[in-house]
């Protein structure tokens, strides 16, 4: 490995004692060949020693605008993780809080290995060519590079060949290209790496990733997040790929004053030991990560999706979140609960109908319910939501089962392996499995585009009538028509998510998957005003093994709620009215109390200071 040597620890940090440092080497070996040599030789075997000796940054909202660059700890280990996958031919993701360094970072290591070192190609990449190379705009990448040339002594800098949207290294071959991102971005050439900047905002991200496997090993990609439907967020979510977190946590001065709520001892602990905070501080006690940076950022920002974007590294709140995360937090910790049962249905082939339960722990239907002896769900109103995949083993079929009368999941069967015509009888046979008291089964219903047609056609093929059928239009005057299923659409489905949205936020619909609440975590507000769900590849937390989550239990939730509402909205009216005082139904109520209670006057007293 070309880096760490051990002369930067030998250089101060404290920022009057390092341009002293500075100052002194510069004029010990300005008239001294063989030290320039030797110093050469230590800038080339050690990249913190020429970052914290000779290299500057430029910042035009501090008084001075030109500082030296002198590393904090946490850019002492990014400055070696990056060199380290650029030499071991790794991909990088960096994902930081805005002003962390790392744009400095990633092109300064380019430029030493460039610098020091022959025979090396990059290639930088942002969304707009003026991004990349534009003179005069501290904002582009080269004028960085120009920047840290113009503030090195002369004998320390090679010759260079300037052009648009290049540097050439005249003395060793090495070579720093720039292209502005489109599809073809890299594509033919031969990389040593490939530093690929704000890729959560790149439209062609997709195509990027694509395109540049085979031009380089090694690709640095550096974003702050922007929302979950992006390339970015995909790439983050990965297990395969290196990850550099830069937290503004980490930064020596925003960092002064840290502390945390911690909500099992229900006191603030303050992280950071030196600081004395004022006598009337005034903590924010929401168990985040804080200091007095931070509040003063949170109150300045526009909103909270701005924070979670520029600050906290937060995928899915700096997207415009359609499902509250808070609360979804709170029902995860309130209603979620491990599976009483789990294994799989048994069903006959020909019909559909149920078999019975075979339990195996890990297997696609889970229970939130007892069995009876018999094995079977006791007899109620239940209703059952569908959501299909392909079965290629990318994404889930689902099946969501709703007690009517309770409005409580009870049940849920996944799996990203079965076809929609092998889900069919499946389904079928749950539907059986939760019977009523008459004998008919649970209500059935289903997404019909796409896979949900093959669904659907098997499942009339089976014979099994208990089903949602589409009505012709909604309100007034609408009429049940005899095509079964439910037609989604961009409106019906804001209007179904809303509706799920609003029964979760009541408690009315009361959901013990884990899962399938963090799936709602994923539903953004895209910018038409369309609800949509943000893909989610690599979905590793996911039990069934499907390799991405398109909210496939959120959906097959919300038509079991829609299929359930009219029930339990009815059930519910019944339970909260009350007879009033005296009335007719309110004395026969008090007599039969009365009969059910043993003899005892101290009973009798109770209940009448009740009903009172």
């Amino acid at each position: 490995m070309l880096s760490p040597g051990a002369y930067w620890q030998d250089v101060p940090k404290d920022r009057r004692e390092n341009l002293d440092w500075r100052e002194k080497l510069l004029r010990e070996v300005r008239l001294e060949r063989l030290g320039r040599e030797a110093i050469w030789g230590m800038c080339a075997e050690d990249i913190l020693f020429y970052v914290n000796v000779f290299c500057w940054t430029f910042d035009p909202r501090t008084p001075f605008k030109f500082l030296p660059f002198i590393t904090w700890p946490i850019q002492d280990k990014a400055f070696l993780s990056i060199l380290e996958c650029i030499e071991e031919g790794r991909d990088l993701v960096i994902e930081k809080s805005r002003d962390m360094g790392a744009s400095w970072m990633s092109l300064t290591v380019m430029e030493w290995l460039w610098h020091f070192h022959a025979g090396n190609s990059f290639l930088m990449v942002s969304r707009k060519e003026d991004l990349v190379d534009a003179p005069g705009d501290p904002d582009s990448l080269f004028w960085k590079i120009d920047f840290i040339h113009r503030h090195l002594p002369a004998w320390l800098c090679p010759r260079i060949d300037r052009r648009k949207l290049h540097f050439g290294n005249v003395d060793n071959g090495s070579t720093i290209d720039g292209e502005s991102t489109t599809a073809a971005a890299g594509v033919g050439g031969r990389r040593t790496a490939m530093f690929i900047d704000e890729f959560s905002r790149i439209e062609e991200g997709y195509q990027l990733l694509a395109g540049t496997a085979d031009t380089t090993r090694c690709r640095i990609f550096n974003f702050t997040p922007f929302g979950t439907s992006n390339a970015a967020y995909k790439l983050a979510r990965r297990g395969d790929v290196r990850k550099l977190r830069l937290h503004w946590s980490e930064h020596p001065e925003k960092a002064a004053g840290l502390y945390r709520y911690d909500p099992k001892t229900s006191r603030v602990e303050a992280l950071d030991k030196t600081y004395a905070f004022p006598p009337d501080f005034d903590f924010v006690m929401d168990g985040r990560l804080r200091s007095p940076w931070y509040d003063a950022e949170c109150r300045r920002r526009a909103n909270d999706r701005e924070v979670a974007q520029m600050l906290d590294i937060d995928y899915q709140g700096s997207a415009y979140q359609f499902f509250d995360k808070l609360l979804i937090i709170d029902l995860q910790r309130t209603y979620c609960v491990p599976a009483y049962w789990e294994g799989d249905v048994d069903y006959d082939q020909e019909s559909g109908r149920f078999l019975g339960f075979t339990k195996c722990v890990g297997g696609p239907l889970r229970l939130w319910l007892l069995l009876d002896g018999d094995g079977r769900p006791a007899p109620g109103k239940y209703a059952l939501g569908c959501d299909l995949s392909s079965g290629s083993g990318t994404t889930n079929s689902c099946v969501s089962i709703a007690n009517c009368s309770t409005g409580e999941k009870v049940g849920e069967y996944a799996s990203p392996y079965l076809r929609p015509e092998q889900m069919a009888p499946r389904a079928v046979a749950l539907a059986w499995a939760f019977k009523d008291g008459s004998g008919d089964g649970a209500i059935l219903c289903w997404e019909t585009p796409g896979p949900g047609y093959t669904f659907g056609k098997r499942v009339l093929e089976l014979g099994y009538r208990q089903l949602h059928y589409r009505k012709t239009k909604e309100g007034v005057g609408a009429k049940i028509s005899d095509i079964p299923g439910w037609h989604s659409n961009a409106e019906a489905k804001d209007d179904l998510l809303r509706e799920y949205r609003a029964a979760l936020a009541s408690r009315d619909f009361l959901n013990r998957s884990t899962e399938a609440l963090e799936e709602c975590l994923s539903f953004v507000v895209m910018p038409s005003g369309h609800i949509e769900h943000a893909d989610n590849s690599q979905n590793l937390g996911d039990p069934t093994g499907a390799k991405s989550n398109h909210g496939d239990r959120v959906i097959a939730d919300a038509l079991a709620w829609r299929m359930a509402r009219p029930t339990v909205k009815v059930q519910k009216k019944i339970e909260k009215k009350e007879a009033p005082l005296l009335s007719l139904a309110w004395r026969k109520e008090y007599h039969e109390r009365l009969e059910r209670l043993r003899e005892g006057g101290d009973e009798i007293e109770e209940m009448v200071r009740s009903f009172w």
